[in-house]
């Protein structure tokens, strides 16, 4: 069987550490580290004496005292440091410690004996943030923080030195609110209506009194609400029921007195099924104020644009509504205009004269438009129903038809390859009077000039008792594109 033992004993540290000098009757007591399943045996080495106890001492005789913590049966066993105490004749009435507070933050605490129990007695004050002090007025704590407020302790020592009495004043901390001017909804306030201003945050334990920057004190205005109806910059001063607080001043909030808006805006009466529908704002406003536009436009669309523009998706009459407001949704003044009709567009497309959308080299096309149009704006600059081109490419044309529907159509024309053409004669040199045979490959159709000398000017294969000629030919390759070649 194995036995595994804890190898880490504790090592017990008093404190305070030393050396101390108490009265007679002074409430001193040693604290030694804390540790689980220990014993503390605590030992006067001057007067050779031992007292089994708990972490907690309080010694009555003059002497240095260690503690020893022992635990796991006595396999551990260590000493603690020694603290030197010394006790002597002393006793002192309580000085009663005070202090000028409840200190604001940012002022000076002050502490102080207000009995002073005479010649002989010294004070030692102690305190948090690490503070300390001597005598009846030790030094203050200016700039005063929360981490400053506390119990402050003063140790009263007899002439001997020994401390003879302990007592404690306790300071509090007035933490002065960031002050602000508190009120619903926007900073404007509509012609007419009235606005409630407020105190944020409403402290207890302060006064109050309001100001307007131009005109300063407003005159009655003491409580933690003010109604104002006129444009200003507003802003109150605090007073704390404290004394030694300042004076605090809120944050300044512009508020401004504005006309109602007026909503306007234009739209098309009618407009065609998937278009673009845009509608004009026309509304006006006070200058003081900043405009929210809030549009519906009958069929569960929706904008906040100053000039929106939307695609209805359905045939149908529409109405249209908007809510010109200020920030804040303050003042809102509505506008709701009916009917926009809205209808099916009609058909537009890009057609050529000889149907066809292939283009040869040097040749032209007349693009035309399927359908009546009250205008036309082609991309090749063309105000008419038709336009012509020379060259392959993409091509389109805006519409305005009759019921106001501005459409669109495009067409793309490719273009063809120059003609690959052979042209045999056989024979190829002859007399002049004899006749030649003529033939050409890469065509589909051709003319052959001058046909005056041709047996058939149409055939592919022509006589001619020309010596000399001149030919054009034009062919259709396969798949009936046409192409030409001179």
């Amino acid at each position: 069987m194995s036995v595994f033992r804890n190898g880490a004993c504790l090592k017990p540290v008093v404190t305070p550490a030393g050396p101390l000098n108490v009265c007679a009757g002074f409430p001193l007591e040693l604290s030694a580290s804390i540790g689980s399943g220990v014993t503390y045996e605590w030992t006067n080495t001057t007067t050779n004496s031992t007292t089994t106890g708990t972490h907690s001492f309080s010694p009555t005789v003059t002497g240095n005292y260690v503690v020893k913590a022992v635990s796991e049966s006595g396999g551990c066993s260590l000493l603690s440091n020694v603290v030197a105490v010394t006790i002597s004749p002393g006793t002192a009435a309580d000085p009663l410690p005070v202090n000028n507070g409840p200190t604001c933050v940012g002022q000076t605490m002050q502490l102080s004996i207000s009995n002073n129990l005479g010649a002989g007695f010294t004070y030692e004050w102690s305190g948090p943030d690490n503070y300390t002090g001597t005598g009846l007025t030790p030094a203050p704590v200016t700039n005063f923080k929360l981490i400053n407020a506390g119990r402050y302790y003063v140790d009263v020592k007899a002439a001997s030195g020994c401390v003879a009495r302990r007592e404690s004043t306790l300071v509090e901390v007035i933490d002065l609110p960031d002050f602000k001017v508190g009120f619903s909804g926007s900073a404007v306030i509509c012609s007419g209506d009235l606005k409630q201003l407020n105190v944020v945050p409403n402290a207890p334990g302060f006064s109050y009194q309001w100001y307007e920057t131009t005109n300063g004190i407003v005159s009655g205005a003491v409580s933690a609400t003010h109604t104002i109806g006129a444009s200003g910059e507003y802003y109150y001063t605090a007073t704390s029921t404290n004394p030694s607080c300042a004076v605090v001043t809120s944050a300044k909030s512009q508020l401004n007195v504005v006309t109602l808006p007026v909503p306007a805006f234009s739209m098309p009466a009618t407009a065609c099924k998937g278009s673009e529908v845009t509608f004009t704002n026309q509304s006006t406003f006070d200058s003081q104020g900043t405009a929210n536009y809030a549009w519906t436009f009958g069929d569960g669309g929706v904008s906040n644009l100053q000039d929106p523009k939307h695609i209805y998706s359905n045939t149908g009459s529409f109405s249209v509504n908007l809510i010109v407001s200020y920030n804040g949704n303050a003042c809102p003044v509505s506008i709701t205009k009916t009917p926009l009709t809205i209808t099916d567009a009609p058909t537009v497309s890009i057609t050529t004269d000889l149907n066809k959308f292939e283009i040869c080299p040097e040749e032209q096309l007349v693009l035309l438009v399927s359908g009546t149009f009250n205008s036309y704006a082609w991309s090749t600059g063309a105000s008419t129903s038709t336009t012509t081109i020379d060259e392959a490419g993409e091509y389109s044309v805006t519409v305005l038809a009759p019921n106001g529907c501005e459409l669109k159509a495009v067409r793309n024309i490719t273009a063809l390859p120059a003609a690959e053409v052979t042209i045999i004669a056989t024979p190829e040199i002859i007399d002049e009077g004899q006749s030649v045979q003529l033939e050409a490959t890469g065509i589909e159709t051709f003319a052959w000039t001058p046909a005056e000398t041709l047996s058939d000017a149409n055939n592919i294969q022509p006589h001619s008792h020309a010596v000399s000629f001149n030919h054009l030919f034009c062919y259709r390759k396969r798949y009936q594109q046409l192409s030409c070649e001179r």
